[in-house]
C-alpha cells in the first residue's frame, strides 16, 4: 500500500538521496520524503536528488518517454515543483537550457490566476446572461428541475443555469465516479455568448470535507485507489473553493486560461491532496 510504502522511505531513506526511479516508481512516497526535507531544510539531499533527476532527463529518450506518458511527467514535474527556492531557479534554468519547458508549467501561477478571476464581476456575468432563458427552453426546465430537488445546508443549487441554448454551447461533459467519497453527477464546460467559458456542475452529491477544491486537471481520470492522488502530479487549474457539497454550481474559468490539456474536473481536497471524486471531460 503507498501510505506504508511512504512511511518505510521516510524512516528508512531520511539520509539517502532520492532517485529518479523512486520518484518515477513511487511518487507519493517520494512527494513525502520531500516535503519533509523542504520542513527540515535539508537542500544538500534536495540538491542531490534534484542533480539525479536533471542527469536522468537529459536523453533524449527520455524526452520522449516523458512525452508520451502522462504518470511519469506528473511525477517529474511534480518533483521540480516541490524544489525551494535557489533550487527551483536552478533546476528552471536547466530544463530552459535543455528545452524541456514542458516540464515547468507553472501550476501554482495558474492555480493563482483561477483564484483571482473568481470574483463577483465573473458571476454576475454567468447570471446575466442565463437570465435571458425562457421557461419554455427545454434545457432550462431539466436545470430548474435538478435545481428544485437539491439538499439544503451546502447545497449550491440556488444559482442559475448557463446550459446549452443556441448561445450557450456545451463544449464538453463528462460523469463523476467516486474516489475517496461517494460522488455523483455531471460536469461540463459551457461556452457563453460573448465568449466566456463556466465550468457548470449538474447534481453534485459528494461529502463534507476540509479544504475542498474544484480543479481542472491534465491528470487522467482513473477508477478505484489508484486514481485518487494522481491530480497534482501534473498541470491543474484550481477553479476556486467547493460552492457547496450538492446541488448544481458555475464557476468561471478565466478568459486566459489555455484548457485544452485539462481534461478532467475534480474534488480536490487540498489537505490531504486527495480526490473525492472526478469526471472525464468529453468533447460534445
Amino acid at each position: 500500500p503507498v501510505h506504508t510504502t511512504a512511511l518505510l522511505q521516510l524512516v528508512s531513506n531520511t539520509e539517502t538521496a532520492l532517485r529518479p526511479a523512486d520518484v518515477i516508481g513511487n511518487w507519493q512516497a517520494s512527494k513525502a520524503t520531500m516535503l519533509r526535507w523542504v520542513r527540515q531544510r535539508r537542500l544538500d539531499l534536495l540538491a542531490t536528488s534534484m542533480r539525479s533527476m536533471l542527469q536522468w532527463v537529459r536523453p533524449e529518450s527520455v524526452a520522449q518517454q516523458l512525452q508520451s506518458d502522462i504518470r511519469a511527467r506528473g511525477a517529474v514535474r511534480g518533483f521540480f515543483r516541490l524544489l525551494p527556492g535557489d533550487l527551483a531557479e536552478q533546476s528552471r534554468a536547466c530544463l530552459i537550457e535543455l528545452g524541456y519547458t514542458f516540464l515547468i508549467k507553472d501550476a501554482s501561477a495558474q492555480e493563482a490566476a483561477g483564484e483571482a478571476n473568481q470574483d463577483a464581476s465573473a458571476d454576475s456575468n454567468a447570471e446575466e446572461q442565463s437570465a435571458t432563458e425562457t421557461n419554455t427552453n427545454s434545457n432550462s426546465g431539466a436545470d430548474s428541475a435538478a435545481d428544485s430537488t437539491a439538499n439544503s445546508g451546502d447545497d449550491a443549487s440556488a444559482e442559475p443555469s448557463v446550459e446549452e441554448t443556441p448561445k450557450r454551447t456545451v463544449t464538453a461533459e463528462g460523469t463523476f465516479i467516486s474516489h475517496e467519497h461517494s460522488t455523483a453527477g455531471k460536469a461540463r464546460i459551457i461556452t457563453l455568448e460573448d465568449g466566456s467559458r463556466v465550468l457548470r456542475l449538474v447534481g453534485l452529491d459528494t461529502d463534507n470535507g476540509p479544504d475542498l477544491k474544484v480543479w481542472l486537471a491534465a491528470a487522467p481520470v482513473i477508477e478505484g485507489r489508484d486514481g485518487w492522488f494522481v491530480f497534482d502530479d501534473d498541470e491543474y487549474l484550481s477553479l476556486g473553493a467547493l460552492k457547496g457539497n450538492k446541488g448544481n454550481q458555475n464557476y468561471p474559468i478565466p478568459d486566459d486560461a489555455d484548457i485544452s490539456d485539462l481534461t478532467s474536473v475534480t474534488i480536490w481536497c487540498e489537505r490531504f491532496s486527495v480526490s473525492f471524486g472526478a469526471a472525464e471531460l468529453i468533447n460534445t
